[in-house]
């Protein structure tokens, strides 16, 4: 039973943060709220609460040391975090050249750098919250 729990860590996480994406993105229309969920507010709470999911799954579901677990959603977490500047440098060199002030909350590249530094800082904070609450 330990061995599945070890095969199903990962693709459960990634699942989950699928699933929250999903959700969370569905949330505005159903309480019927006007809500822009491409502004940089929304994407930046949605990082959080993504990374939040994607680890807590992670570590929920670990059999066995857990915190070693943890550490390893971490850094892959912090990982594709930092890969997602190099996949989309070429959006995000465009959108700061021609930054337009009075959009700056749905200005493309601000939002995926301050994505990117939310989900740093979560999967760090997630990391030693929980395991300080073993």
């Amino acid at each position: 039973m330990k061995t599945i729990r070890w095969i199903a860590l990962l693709p459960a996480s990634a699942l989950a943060l699928i699933l929250s994406t999903f959700i969370f993105r569905l949330l505005p229309s159903i309480w019927g709220e006007d809500i822009n969920v491409d502004g940089l507010i929304y994407q930046c709470a949605l990082a959080y609460a993504n990374v939040g999911v994607f680890m807590y799954v992670g570590y929920y579901i670990a059999p066995s040391y857990k915190e070693q677990a943890l550490l390893i959603l971490s850094v892959l977490m912090v990982l594709f975090s930092i890969g997602q500047i190099f996949l989309f440098f070429d959006e995000i060199k465009i959108y700061l050249e021609n930054i337009v002030w009075s959009n700056f909350y749905e200005n493309l590249g601000i939002i995926l750098i301050c994505r990117v530094v939310v989900s740093i800082g979560t999967a760090w904070t997630m990391y030693y919250v929980i395991k300080s609450g073993e």
